[in-house]
């Protein structure tokens, strides 16, 4: 019995830590410790390429103004987070991600991921509410997983 109790008890173990294994897997590649907005992640960069194309040098990394470049650093670090859908209750008002469109006002040239690979997926290339007063949840559609935005105004 005394076996049986201690197999149970490291398999309820083994899938939880898989579980949390699987959620941080995406933070890891984008967020950094540091909140020095300075010390940029390759993988922040190639999302922020990615979306503003040509213009990324003039409006992001070389602009005088940082703002744009600070607020999308923050929000890839401290705002989007990529939620495992079987962890979530029941959810009747979800957004479909691609429903929301591309950003490409900078980028003619950005598609639609034709298959998400939730470690490289960039949030940044579709037309979602990132600076708004609600928090949003968006199902990334092919997947279980969600896309939560957490409003600018709720962060301490």
């Amino acid at each position: 019995m005394k076996k049986l109790i201690f197999k149970i008890l490291v398999f309820v173990v083994c899938c939880f830590s898989l579980q949390l294994s699987a959620q941080e897997n995406w933070s890891t590649l984008v967020k950094s410790k540091e909140s020095n907005y300075n010390n940029i992640t390759e993988t922040e960069k190639a999302f922020i390429n990615e979306v503003y194309g040509s213009k990324a040098n003039e409006l992001v990394w070389n602009s005088k103004n940082p703002n744009l470049k600070n607020g999308l650093i923050r929000l890839l670090r401290e705002r989007i987070e990529i939620i495992d859908g079987s962890t979530l209750k029941k959810q009747k008002h979800t957004l479909s991600l691609f429903d929301k469109g591309l950003a490409d006002k900078y980028n003619p040239n950005l598609r639609l991921d034709k298959v998400i690979d939730l470690k490289n997926f960039n949030p940044l290339k579709y037309n979602l509410d990132f600076f708004s007063n609600g928090t949003y949840l968006y199902k990334i559609d092919g997947t279980n997983a969600y896309l939560q935005v957490t409003s600018q105004h709720r962060l301490k």
